[in-house]
């Protein structure tokens, strides 16, 4: 039997740049210091980003197979990362939809 992953996120470097060059919520508080970078949802709730959490999501390549491999996953149902694209303003968000199904087409 197959082992399918439906819950498998990911982001492009555009999506992530979008949120870090955000002045409105939600934005990526894209700090140096892995320890501090928040993605901030409202002016009070940020959840922490940290590097290994950000790697993961980026990767849509070799070491996420190896990743899948190692825990017997057979297929992944990829889909943008939170916050997603529908939560931008309408021009951006289509501009990144349409970056993030490229993105996917091109590693399919």
């Amino acid at each position: 039997m197959k082992k399918i992953d439906f819950e498998a996120h990911f982001f492009t470097e555009n999506h992530l740049k979008a949120l870090s060059e955000s002045e409105v919520y939600p934005k990526l508080d894209d700090a140096d210091d892995s320890e501090k970078r928040r993605l901030w949802h409202t002016p009070d709730v940020g959840q922490p980003y940290g590097d290994p959490l950000l790697h993961s999501l980026r990767d849509v390549g070799e070491a996420r197979l190896a990743k899948m491999d190692a825990c017997g996953v057979d297929v992944q149902i990829l889909s943008v990362s939170a916050p997603s694209i529908d939560q931008l303003e309408p021009e951006m968000g289509t501009a990144l939809a349409r970056d993030a199904n490229n993105t996917l087409s091109e590693v399919i």
